[in-house]
């Protein structure tokens, strides 16, 4: 431990570490923008500036190791400034329409305009908006702060899409090939979504469509994961009840389709080859993509959520199917194959709520039967775990993969010869 001072008060901290790591642990605040922990810690946003006695210059304090005596000052008037220029630099490059953004009220950017008091461009703002696709994906350029989150979360997923292309005041944050996402390598997973501190990268917003189908005639069936009380901060129940008033006729959980198909792949296995499954589309997309050489060995059957709404069709008939999941690749999944009629993230189901329901007089109701227990996805805890399994008088080597820089650690070590399975199944650890 060491010694150190942040704004005349005296505090112990770990050797070798950063100044904002002991500012945060002794609960001292400093503004960041582009700052990950062990990810993204390039000091690329200048928002972490402090000043350190003995130094000329203001120093990133996410890149700066703490030493004995340090005196260290995080709010001074040098400091407030330094960062105000710097987040004025940073708004007159970016795309100032925050009542249409999907990040208004939740951006770090605009928070941190707030507290520093910026309401207008110091500086001349000549931004290009642009045309917003329909990928489930959607990057909106011109939001775009060049933090490099991104790229840094790409790269540990071993994905690598985004990069920073160009020098000096052309530098921007592209897609290494320069093409759309889903036509470099995406595989819809999205953590850069989930890291990006404004509005550059969104889900594509499906509430439009959802909302013209909840105001036709007809059955609505609603397929909810457990996970998005979690997000949202209200009780599952409260979330059934929710989704009757606004329109469905039926609300099911969606994990039970972990209960009830999770393992209808493992009657496909042969001996000496190889079956590779995955009830998510990004690790699906993953190997596609990465591992063309073993796309064959991909499970042909349908997802579970796909045969759970493919059961509820054939109990109830012609039925419109919406999806609530946390997770951007089943937008993909949609778009592939159809069975599900549209898929909503937490935000877009969220703020369907706020605009629709009075949550604190909704009533607390159950799933609606056959489809009230679920399961999740992925039981392990496991980065990697290798199983067995016993069929026919027969043993299967197994193994259950977490997360897409896992599942290439595999997979690389299959592709070379390394290890064998019969059966790898694999969860991307998704967000949306």
């Amino acid at each position: 431990m060491v010694n150190i001072t942040i704004n005349g008060i005296e505090y112990f901290a770990e050797e070798n570490s950063t100044v904002l790591d002991a500012a945060v642990k002794n609960g001292v605040f400093i503004p960041t923008l582009c700052y990950l922990k062990e990810i993204n810690e390039v000091g690329a946003c200048r928002m972490c500036l402090i000043e350190v006695v003995g130094e000329k210059k203001l120093v990133a304090a996410c890149k700066t190791t703490v030493r004995e005596g340090m005196e260290i000052f995080t709010s001074s008037y040098r400091v407030n400034e330094a960062r105000k220029v710097n987040l004025e630099l940073i708004v007159s490059k970016h795309d100032n329409r925050c009542l249409s953004c999907s990040k208004n009220g939740n951006c770090t950017l605009q928070t941190l305009c707030r507290d520093y008091g910026i309401d207008q461009n110091a500086y001349i703002n000549d931004v290009k908006t642009e045309k917003e696709s329909s990928a489930p994906l959607v990057r909106i350029a011109s939001k775009c702060i060049g933090c490099l989150r991104c790229v840094s979360v790409c790269e540990k997923q071993t994905v690598g899409v985004w990069d920073l292309i160009g020098t000096g005041h052309r530098a921007r944050i592209d897609t290494k090939t320069g093409l759309a996402p889903e036509q470099s390598g995406c595989t819809l997973c999205g953590q850069c979504l989930k890291n990006c501190p404004v509005g550059a990268l969104k889900a594509r917003d499906d509430t439009p469509s959802v909302r013209k189908m909840l105001s036709e005639v007809g059955k609505k069936v609603l397929f909810l994961s457990p996970a998005v009380a979690e997000k949202t901060g209200y009780p599952i129940g409260k979330l059934v009840a929710a989704a009757k008033m606004l329109g469905f006729s039926f609300v099911y959980n969606a994990a039970a389709a972990n209960k009830v198909f999770g393992k209808t792949e493992t009657d496909l296995l042969q001996k000496n080859k190889l079956l590779i499954s995955s009830g998510c589309y990004a690790a699906i997309r993953f190997v596609r993509n990465f591992f063309p050489v073993f796309s064959g060995s991909i499970a042909p059957t349908k997802s579970p959520l796909r045969q759970l709404v493919d059961a509820v069709r054939k109990e109830q008939g012609d039925v419109y199917a919406v999806a609530v999941l946390p997770c951007l690749s089943k937008k993909g999944e949609k778009d592939e194959y159809g069975d599900v009629d549209a898929v909503l993230g937490v935000e877009e189901f969220a703020k369907m709520l706020k605009s629709d329901v009075f949550m604190d007089k909704v009533a607390e109701k159950e799933f609606d039967a056959p489809y009230q227990e679920g399961e999740p996805c992925c039981k392990g805890s496991k980065p990697i775990e290798e199983f067995t399994i016993e069929k026919d008088g027969e043993s299967y080597a197994c193994v259950a993969v977490r997360g897409l820089e896992n599942a290439r650690k595999v997979l690389d070590d299959m592709k070379n010869g390394k290890v064998f399975y019969e059966y790898v199944k694999i969860s991307a650890d998704i967000v949306g």
